[in-house]
């Protein structure tokens, strides 16, 4: 694995992460912030299973104004020591009322607080599509709701739905890797409505829900989509992500196609959730 270390200045900070999202980082931890200011510099570390630096470095420092990127420093690391790492840099934060808290943290697993682990990126929450998620499921009603979560990686969408009310949630995902942050999550936040397995949409007898999530890029979006209806309850919703700004126009395109009613939208960053209702 290699662990690339950018140092970048403050009001840059955001956006390189989300650069190196846009590249494919399996992680991305930056150091505590202690009030940081204006044109301080800051570290910004991302963990990637193969990069080709040369054209990661040329692209940052011709994408950000000129001196915005300081340096960029690469190394080889072994998974457990960026574990490590992860853990010195990683700091709880929120999200509306929730809260997405380390699990070695001595923090209850109550209803607004999300214990996760460091594995994977879209395991801890860091993403700005699970931050709009996690965003959308507070702006709906979900107390004694069915939930399917479609792609749902190590499953903090789906116990997130679980402590905002959920009576039963499932959520599938079709990476292996994730099985073990799966199940981890679950015990570590007492999650006892929630099912969460590996396998595609094909493999499952899914039943009807009141509340589909689908936190997956755009191209996956446009194949899944179709088949939401016929595990849709009449009047449930859909919230969306994995949607970046530029493909938001062919995204409502193809909603409305499939008989989608756009409800509320929201961004962050470069990304947009969706959130519909299928008009039957």
């Amino acid at each position: 694995m290699i662990r690339v270390e950018v140092k970048v200045l403050f009001e840059n900070e955001d956006l390189m992460e989300d650069f190196c999202w846009q590249w494919e980082a399996v992680a991305v931890d930056r150091e505590p912030n202690h009030h940081a200011k204006e044109g301080s510099i800051r570290k910004v570390g991302a963990l990637f299973i193969d990069l080709d630096l040369e054209t990661f470095s040329s692209k940052a420092f011709s994408f950000f104004p000129e001196g915005s990127v300081i340096s960029i420093h690469t190394e080889e690391v072994q998974e457990e020591a960026w574990q490590e790492s992860w853990r010195k840099n990683f700091q709880a934060f929120s999200v509306g009322h929730m809260n997405i808290v380390p699990e070695w943290e001595d923090v209850e697993p109550d209803r607004n607080n999300l214990i996760v682990y460091p594995g994977q990126a879209f395991g801890t929450g860091q993403h700005e599509t699970t931050r709009l998620m996690l965003k959308g499921i507070q702006k709906i009603e979900l107390q004694d709701k069915s939930v399917l979560d479609i792609g749902c990686g190590t499953g903090i969408l789906a116990i997130a739905a679980e402590k905002r009310g959920a009576a039963s949630v499932f959520g599938f995902d079709n990476d292996p890797d994730c099985r073990e942050n799966m199940d981890r999550h679950l015990k570590n936040n007492h999650a006892t409505r929630t099912r969460l397995e590996i396998g595609s949409f094909e493999q499952f007898h899914l039943q009807q829900v009141d509340v589909v999530f689908m936190n997956i890029t755009l191209n996956v979006l446009v194949d899944l989509w179709p088949l939401v209806p016929r595990v849709l309850k009449p009047n449930g919703v859909v919230l969306s992500s994995g949607i970046l700004r530029e493909q938001v126009d062919d995204a409502r395109k193809h909603l409305r196609t499939y008989g989608f009613q756009i409800i509320d939208e929201d961004f962050l960053g470069e990304w947009c959730m969706l959130l519909c209702r299928h008009q039957t």
